[in-house]
């Protein structure tokens, strides 16, 4: 998963390329196809973020593509758990990308993540305003359209046991093990998601916009949604119970259609042991069997007059 870090990212020694404000350090094992695609994605990437959040500038950015997981580590000081793919330095606007071959979706996904980060910190950076986590983290996997079938598990799974993290303890995620950090940022998206719920489309890009302002994170969240800190909390606790109970994900499109996949599978299955089976029992038949009897009892007569001859 990405992260959110505030502390420069140092790297030398490496090629660059650059475009539209945005220069990206690669290394030489990268090659300059892999970089020009990895630019590409954050031109846009930019672009799509400062949209989805209101129309944030579009602040110069410097970016680093890791190419090994070693890479990776040394540009992010290892202050990232083995688990990030990405991370963001918003206070130098810098960001570190993990190469991700033959995964080009989620290296759109990190890209978009960590820019989040860096926009949202920069609307909001000439002010004192405090963002909690869960809406740092939870708006950066909504704008870049992070959600997979799994996660409704991963919350189910909560939900049925110790139940789902309360959101002020999500500020400690650093911390988490990954399948704990797995589930933090799940609820941090699921968070945003009430929020517009709540408070119709436009809901982000306000509290972005009254957050810009130098507005409290608690006021414009009451703004959005009429609810105090606390109250929204409860909702929370309530809205995951309603989205993620046993019945509404056995429910969702996803599920049926996994179901759905399980019975093709079981039936195909079941068809290649049936049909397997009956071609052993034809090679075990006698193919007289299948003729009429007359024509059976002359083959069978004519076949022991063969051996008698040859016997003689």
């Amino acid at each position: 998963m990405a992260l959110s870090l505030s502390a420069p990212c140092p790297a030398s020694d490496w090629s660059q390329v650059a475009r539209s404000g945005i220069r990206l350090h690669y290394s030489r094992d990268s090659g300059p196809v892999l970089a020009d695609h990895v630019l590409d994605v954050l031109v846009e990437g930019r672009s799509e973020v400062a949209r989805s959040l209101g129309g944030l500038d579009q602040v110069p950015i410097e970016a680093y593509l890791a190419q090994t997981s070693e890479q990776f580590h040394e540009l992010s000081n290892h202050r990232v758990p083995h688990w990030g793919a990405g991370v963001a330095f918003p206070d130098s606007r810098t960001l570190v990308l993990r190469s991700l071959p033959g995964q080009s979706d989620e290296l759109v996904q990190a890209a978009r993540h960590e820019l989040s980060h860096i926009l949202l910190h920069a609307a909001v950076s000439k002010t004192a305003v405090r963002i909690p986590v869960w809406f740092n983290e939870g708006v950066a996997m909504w704008v870049a359209h992070e959600w997979r079938f799994h996660q409704s598990f991963e919350v189910l799974f909560a939900a049925l046991g110790l139940g789902v993290l309360p959101l002020a303890e999500i500020e400690s995620v650093l911390s988490f093990g990954s399948a704990r950090a797995h589930l933090a940022y799940t609820e941090s998206l699921l968070a945003v998601l009430l929020l517009v719920e709540l408070g119709g489309h436009g809901a982000i890009p306000d509290m972005v916009d009254a957050l810009s302002r130098g507005v409290s994170f608690d006021v414009a969240l009451f703004q959005t949604t009429g609810m105090t800190p606390s109250a929204f909390e409860s909702e929370f606790q309530c809205y995951v119970g309603r989205r993620f109970g046993p019945w509404a994900v056995l429910t969702t499109p996803e599920a049926i259609w996994l179901a759905v996949s399980l019975m093709i599978l079981l039936c195909y299955v079941a068809i290649r042991f049936r049909n397997r089976a009956r071609t052993a029992a034809w090679e075990d038949e006698d193919p007289l069997d299948a003729l009429p009897l007359k024509l059976r009892l002359k083959v069978r007569r004519a076949r022991r007059s063969g051996e008698s001859r040859d016997e003689h």
